[in-house]
Formats: structure tokens, sequence, C-alpha cells
């Protein structure tokens, strides 16, 4: 509803008239990892994330009230937390154009050990995915309903570069879970030498009763348990070498 005033001659009128609400586009979150994993387990990483419309307010909101000092810092350790002997290097500072609409980040890191050996398998854990939405909705219990204040899409893409010459034993479980007003899913797919997997998460603006507390949160836990899935790849195994060949009793016996 509005207050809609027009004149007519000298006199001027107003009258309460229903409107149309501008329609706020959705909020998204894409993160773009790319991480080369070495023969020892190590990995070097690069990491990509950009904001847009409200998702990209938030990221702006965030600038305001802390100082840059601060913000690194504690983007830092949010990372560390994830990723305990992670070596960080690049701008974890976003950079924002307002009237775009858009914030983005991108930084390195590096982690020794990040994957574990096991005889001639590599365990590979999907903990570089991160999203403030895996803090979400721990809790088992709440006291009060639920409500999402905006539109907001998450799309999370991790691409692993494997060594040479290693193949895949195993790839993260894929998931699709849905309800009213919230959809999570978990893909994984590979070609030679690579391994994407991707997480998303859509929610929709809307308050929920606290009796749908159970399955919101199950979507949600859902989709930040898919960190704790792992893919398993495994080494080449090792060229014998070759023989020389044998020597023919004719041969032994002739003559020089």
């Amino acid at each position: 509803m509005a207050v809609v005033g027009w004149k007519d001659g000298n006199t001027f009128h107003s009258e309460l008239r229903a409107v149309d609400a501008p329609v706020e586009p959705r909020g998204a979150t894409t993160k773009q990892t790319t991480a080369a994993l070495l023969p020892d387990g190590h990995i070097a990483a690069k990491v990509e994330v950009q904001w847009l419309n409200q998702s990209a307010s938030g990221q702006r909101s965030a600038l305001i009230e802390t100082s840059p000092t601060v913000h690194r810092t504690e983007s830092a350790d949010r990372l560390r937390d994830q990723l305990p002997s992670a070596v960080l290097s690049g701008e974890l500072l976003p950079s924002c154009l307002p009237k775009e609409g858009v914030c983005s980040q991108a930084f390195e890191l590096t982690e020794e050990h990040y994957a574990l050996l096991d005889g001639d398998r590599m365990i590979v854990p999907l903990s570089l995915m991160s999203s403030w939405w895996d803090d979400t909705f721990k809790e088992r219990e709440r006291l009060q309903d639920i409500a999402f204040l905006n539109d907001e899409d998450v799309v999370e893409t991790l691409l692993f570069e494997l060594p040479e010459g290693y193949t895949i034993v195993s790839l993260p479980t894929d998931q699709d879970l849905q309800i009213d007003g919230l959809h999570m899913t978990l893909h994984s797919e590979s070609t030679a030498g690579h391994v994407t997997i991707i997480r998303t998460l859509s929610v929709d603006d809307g308050i929920h009763d606290l009796a749908q507390y159970g399955e919101i949160r199950d979507v949600v836990r859902k989709f930040a348990d898919a960190r704790n899935q792992l893919l398993v790849v495994q080494k080449p195994a090792p060229s014998e070498p070759s023989q020389p060949a044998e020597e023919s009793i004719s041969d032994a016996l002739t003559p020089e």
C-alpha cells in the first residue's frame, strides 16, 4: 500500500492505494576453488568468490561495520578454523561495486598434508568448501519461528586437478534434498585428470512455523555435512623394469 497524491486545480487530493512492490533480484553467492593436488597430499588452491544483489549488500554492511584490518583478520581466522595449517596469500578483503550490486574476492592458499595417504590411495576431504550456512541451524532445538528475509542461491564449485596418472576410486555421493522454500544438491563428476564437485543451496524468503524446524535443519545441515564426504583416488602402479632378453644356449656356445 502507498499514499498517492495529485492536484486538481487548487485542490490537492490523496488516497491510499495498493501498488505492486518492486521485486528484489535474488541474492547469489558463487564460489570457485581450483586445487592442484600433489602426490604427497599437499594442495595449492586458488579461490574466487562473487556476491550479487542482496548477498553483496551483506558484504558491504560487514565492510562498513568493521575496519579493513579486523575484516581481514576475521576472514583469515574463519579459513584457519576449516584448514588449520593453511598458508594464505592474496587479498581477503572483498572489493565492491555498489551500483552494480557486486562484491568479489580472490586469494590463494596452500596446505600441507591436506589429503591422507593410505598405501597407493589418497583420501581427499572436501573441507576446502565453506559457506556461512555451514554454521547455521546446528542446534537440535529451537524456540522461535524461522524467518528467511531474502531469496538466496549459493553455488560452490570445487575442482581438483589430480597428479598425473591418478585414477578415481570413489566419488562423493550425489545428494538432492528439497522442501518448501529450501533445496540443496551435491553432485560430482570426473574427466581425465580432474574431479569437479558442486554443492548448491537455494533459499526462498518467507516465514516458517517452528514445527518445520526439523526438516529445515535437515536440508541446511545436509548442505553443510557435504564437506565431510571424501574423494578417493589411486596412484598408478609402478611400471616393471624391462628384463634383458635371455641368451639362447646356441648363442652361448657360439665361439666369438
